[in-house]
């Protein structure tokens, strides 16, 4: 991924016990995007949140700690992610979870180690 005026970011809102055929949702989702050629994908854990159904999910509260939120940033222009949205989508109506997705428009700069 290059600067570009074209470049987003993907973000995918689920909770961390999300599960897909057995396996954990944000991983296969992780897996999904690599697999696609997507530029990079990084999974953030939340330490408290809620979602549609209002019910919170907090590290701090034990007994209803079953789901805590985590957030998949993706970035990549525009075109690419477009095109990774319909598998994202059938991955989350086929764990039955919901969730939500953010798409917003970003710039880019990168910084590299010099060897």
């Amino acid at each position: 991924m290059e600067n570009s005026q074209n470049t987003f970011l993907l973000r995918v809102f689920i909770g961390e016990a999300d599960k897909l055929n057995n396996d954990l949702l944000f991983e296969q989702i992780v897996f999904k995007a690599n697999k696609s050629g997507l530029a990079g994908a990084t999974v953030l854990h939340g330490i408290m949140g809620y979602g549609q159904r209002k019910k919170i999910h907090s590290t701090k509260l034990f007994d209803i700690a079953t789901n805590i939120p985590v957030v998949i940033e993706i970035g990549d222009n525009k075109e690419i992610i477009d095109a990774f949205l319909p598998a994202l989508g059938d991955m989350i109506e086929k764990a039955a979870c919901g969730g939500m997705v953010t798409l917003e428009e970003i710039e880019v700069r990168k910084f590299t180690a010099k060897s």
